[in-house]
């Protein structure tokens, strides 16, 4: 990492290292396969993650986990943060959960509100959510009871159980199936009308809007105007960065600009960063007090990621127009060059790791 962001890193890490003070009395586990026993007891907020994670004890706090598969059939007496490949969650939770995953299975019982996101998400006939419920995913089905609102962002959806309030709905296909119990409204945006069974029942009005499907006009006011924010927002970002630090620009761009061979160094240190930081990461964060050191290491890692494309801007100002001092001038010339190359649809994902690679090395 080049010396001059020192001080900015300082600046992020600090707050990270109260966080870890205040998060040294919580509970924090790891390992290739980890758990909370049942039976087992643990007072505060638990932190853990591993390949297999078995929570089925009871958590007096929130609870936070990472991994590849995750099941939690104890009691949570507070919230639920997760995201894994596999989720299951089986046991009873006091508070709110956010769950995210390839597959998103809910067969407890969740107090508050609910947040899931993955391919398949799926609230079982045994599942039962308080209050409401946000279900996003390429399949979403309920089964299981929703105490209000639930609002529903997939390419098909399927309600064959108790919703007490109102169903919103964006997506390709929607079926209400036998036991489906609507206590409000149903108001749905889609290609094709929904498909009501006999046996389901919808207490309020049922409103449809029609989804028409123009891909191409789509994608090509999504990618405009996409790109022309994104293009906005890169070079403020560069011009607002070399206002705040000129000189350790000018100074950390030095090397490259009287040494071109310095530029190709700095090129496969940020290649070869972008390989194993992210390993490192992981590995910190499996050892069993790694947890909050792999999220100050994840931090600075993105500040240095975001500050690539400042670095790499004014690095090609400073080639492109060598009689300039005026920092911002060249700033601004290097990110608008960036922004254009980054357009050409031949070479933009090149120039973009490149730009990345200088930068980070």
């Amino acid at each position: 990492m080049k010396a001059k962001l020192i001080g900015v890193l300082i600046v992020a890490v600090l707050p990270m290292l109260a966080f870890v003070g205040i998060a040294s009395a919580q509970t924090f586990r790891s390992g290739s396969t980890t758990n909370v026993a049942s039976g087992e007891t643990i007072d505060g907020s638990v932190y853990i993650a591993g390949s297999t994670v078995d929570v089925a004890g009871t958590v007096n706090g929130d609870l936070f986990c990472a991994g590849q598969n995750i099941t939690i059939s104890g009691r949570i007496d507070g919230d639920v943060l997760c995201a894994a490949q596999t989720i299951t969650l089986s046991g009873t939770v006091s508070g709110d959960v956010r769950l995210a995953a390839q597959t998103v299975a809910i067969s407890g019982s969740v107090d508050g509100s609910a947040s899931a996101a993955g391919q398949a998400v799926t609230l079982e006939g045994k599942g039962k959510i308080g209050r409401d419920a946000q279900l996003l995913g390429q399949s979403a089905t309920v089964n299981g009871q929703i105490g209000r609102d639930v609002l529903i962002g997939s390419m098909s959806a399927t309600i064959g159980s108790n919703v007490g309030r109102n169903v919103s709905a964006t997506v390709e296909s929607l079926t209400l199936a036998n036991g489906a119990v609507i206590g409000g409204t149903v108001d749905y945006t889609s290609p094709q009308k929904l498909t009501m069974n006999s046996g389901a029942q919808v207490a309020g009005k049922v409103t449809y809007t029609e989804q028409k499907i123009d891909q191409k006009r789509d994608v090509a006011t999504f990618g405009f105007a996409g790109a022309l924010l994104w293009a906005a927002m890169l070079v403020a970002s560069a011009i607002l960065f070399v206002l705040v630090f000129p000189h350790q620009l000018h100074r950390t761009t030095n090397a490259s600009v009287t040494t071109p061979s310095n530029a190709l160094l700095a090129m496969l240190v940020g290649l070869i960063a972008g390989i194993v930081m992210p390993f490192a990461i992981v590995l910190v964060m499996i050892t069993v007090l790694g947890i909050p050191f792999a999220l100050i290491a994840l931090i600075g890692w993105l500040l240095i990621l975001a500050l690539s494309g400042a670095f790499a801007a004014y690095y090609l100002g400073r080639v492109v127009w060598q009689q300039q001092t005026n920092a911002v001038l060249i700033m601004l010339v290097g990110a608008v060059i960036i922004v254009i190359l980054l357009m050409l649809p031949l070479i933009n994902a090149l120039v973009w790791l490149l730009a990345v690679w200088y930068g980070s090395g």
